[in-house]
């Protein structure tokens, strides 16, 4: 099955969670906020929010500045 991660393709398992999605994109999930066809999902969710067919996820990293 076929996903987005900011933009990039992934191809993952069916039925595949988002933090199965994250773990073989590389993608550490401190610090960083996902959204799932531009619907938040919370951090406690990524193992249990299974993505579907062309879902596109985006990740935020928050970084500190002035």
């Amino acid at each position: 099955m076929n996903v987005e991660i900011n933009g990039e393709a992934l191809t993952i398992a069916e039925n595949a969670p988002l933090s199965e999605a994250l773990e073989k994109a590389g993608i550490d999930t401190k610090g960083i906020a996902i959204a799932v066809n531009q619907k938040v999902v919370r951090k406690e969710s990524y193992p249990t929010h299974i993505l579907n067919e062309g879902d596109k996820v985006l990740v935020i990293k928050v970084f500190y500045g002035g």
